[in-house]
């Protein structure tokens, strides 16, 4: 029954988040401490949060009983505590009673209109909102799969046709066959059933328009199809911001607005919504992931430590975010000192990124080539990079195969890794003519990176032919983040293919406002660039900026000044 109590949980908190004076934190957020037994004091101030509701759901048979008590933070003091009983047909009447009372203990002003949401039942059928509750436990996963927006499909059908009035289900729906559309679009081959998937979501935003024309909900529905399915972005710009002015508190508005503001050249209003979804869920996860992208694209590197160190003090299990929060103090100032501490929790901290599998990959690259420790980095690289491929479907994301190219010309610089390159080139070949899947969502142009496979593959003429012949495109591409990360990938091609041409393109990429690709990052990084690190106007530029001389002239990049 974990399904009803998480979404039983959900729904109070859904109810509770409409009261404008309320900042509530997530359920995903809370998870972890749902069994604390402690100082409250402690977990407040680790939350930023005044007061703690905690509680019990059982269910037996046809009848319910919810359990609460609130306490303030501060003082450990219980402020108030209740218990409601009642059958199963009166579950939504429990959660209004219950949110009423929490209310009312806060001295929370509510409008009417707003009283009126808070005591709406979604559904006056039992049997629609179980089916419900099971649909939407399946999609609160960290990484929503294609089978995972499948399985929840049946379950949601249910409900709507038990309950044609459930607007939560059809928004669902909507928001399900938005994410499968978006999928399988990017397969050329499913691009039929996309088309199918288009004509059904048709017929839920016609419903859901039906039931509530003027809400806010509708608002963001629409915003998802005119973002996902018709690519009006200004069109979607327009219905998320109204559903945020009416609700400023939905996560999903929020997340979506940042992706728009992106998308569209506004990345410090992206920043703006990716900092008040953060403030309000300070989750890990996609809240914290996408705001570190968006600090790290906007060259936010102050701004990293602080987010990074945060989500340590909250999740110290996750112990990645201690290694990035030290790696991107580095980035900040370039101090040799900020690298040994980076290089330090390298070596010291045991840690997986769940969300990025690459990210602590590559900066274990970085160290082990400043420790002249190639053979210990090479030993792990192939079994990470085994299970990743596997993880997709047998398929690899052109990132990776990217990072086996970067991968690749380190072995080719190295006495007695030739047959190792050779191998990995031929993997990366294979998996090249492998159609992309469902599973290979993370996907952007593999034209940007087979330059660099020709190239090491030994053919120099054909890899200037056809680098020459991507890079306008690339330079030119206002997608993102798929823009962004191409042109990260065409400036290694360049160093590797076009030497002569590097510092040119990096001028062109670097002043890009939307480019993966930093002064800073390539200075953190110099075995991915050698021949721009070797560019007399490059260089001019570090010792002009000063924070990383010290650094590269400890590695030999740099010469020391006489």
């Amino acid at each position: 029954m974990a399904f009803f109590t998480s979404g039983m949980h959900t729904d109070v908190v859904s109810r509770l988040t409409g009261v404008p004076s309320f900042r509530l934190i997530a359920q995903s957020t809370v998870k972890a401490h749902q069994d604390f037994v402690g100082d409250l004091k402690a977990l407040g101030e680790r939350m930023n949060a005044t007061y703690v509701l905690q509680g019990t759901v059982r269910r037996w048979e046809n009848q319910v009983r919810i359990t609460a008590q609130l306490s303030e933070t501060a003082t450990n003091q219980l402020v108030w505590s209740g218990a409601f009983d009642g059958e199963l047909a009166d579950v939504f009447a429990l959660q209004s009673d219950l949110a009423s009372q929490i209310t009312t203990q806060l001295q929370a002003n509510l409008s009417p209109q707003e009283q009126q949401e808070l005591e709406a039942a979604p559904t006056t059928v039992l049997a629609a909102y179980d089916d419900y509750l099971k649909a939407r436990h399946r999609l609160e996963v960290p990484r929503l799969t294609y089978d995972d927006l499948q399985a929840s499909l049946p379950l949601l059908e249910s409900a709507v046709e038990a309950d044609p009035k459930f607007y939560q289900a059809w928004a669902l729906i909507i928001q399900v066959h938005a994410l499968r559309y978006d999928m399988l679009m990017r397969v050329p081959e499913q691009r039929g059933t996309a088309g199918q998937v288009k004509e059904q979501l048709d017929e839920a935003l016609a419903q859901a328009k039906a039931l509530k024309p003027d809400g806010w909900e509708y608002l963001r529905e629409q915003g998802f199809y005119q973002f996902y399915m018709q690519e009006d972005l200004l069109g979607a710009i327009q219905s998320f911001a109204k559903a945020l002015e009416e609700n400023p508190s939905d996560i999903s508005t929020l997340n979506e607005l940042a992706k728009l503001y992106t998308r569209t050249g506004h990345p410090e209003k992206a920043i703006e919504m990716l900092e008040n979804s953060f403030e309000l869920v300070q989750q890990t996860g996609y809240a914290s992931y996408s705001l570190s992208f968006a600090y790290e694209m906007n060259k936010d590197y102050d701004k990293l430590p602080a987010l990074l160190n945060r989500m340590y003090e909250l999740y110290p299990e996750d112990k990645h975010y201690h290694v990035e929060a030290a790696y991107y103090q580095f980035l900040e100032d370039g101090s040799l000192t900020s690298f040994q501490e980076f290089k330090h929790r390298v070596e010291t901290v045991q840690a997986v990124n769940p969300w990025d599998e690459r990210a602590l990959q590559n900066k274990e690259m970085v160290v082990a080539m400043f420790k002249h420790d190639f053979d210990h980095y090479h030993d792990r690289w192939q079994g990470t990079s085994e299970g990743h491929v596997a993880g997709h479907g047998g398929w690899m994301c052109p990132l990776v195969a990217n990072d086996h190219l970067n991968h690749t010309r380190l072995l080719f610089e190295q006495e007695g890794y030739q047959e190792d390159g050779e191998n990995i080139l031929a993997m990366v070949k294979a998996v090249e003519l492998k159609p992309v899947n469902l599973n290979s969502v993370c996907t952007f142009d593999s034209d940007v990176y087979m330059p660099k496979l020709t190239m090491l593959s030994g053919d120099a003429d054909e890899a200037r032919r056809q680098l020459e012949a991507v890079a306008p495109q690339v330079l030119n591409s206002t997608e993102f983040p798929i823009g962004a990360v191409e042109r990260a990938v065409l400036l290694q091609a360049v160093d590797l293919i076009l030497p002569d041409q590097a510092y040119y393109y990096y001028d062109l990429v670097v002043k890009n406002a939307m480019s993966f690709c930093s002064f800073e990052s390539i200075c953190a990084d110099p075995w991915t660039y050698p021949n721009l690190m070797k560019d007399p106007r490059f260089l001019d530029e570090v010792r002009a900026d000063g924070r990383f001389v010290e650094f590269l002239t400890q590695f030999g990049f740099l010469e020391a000044a006489s």
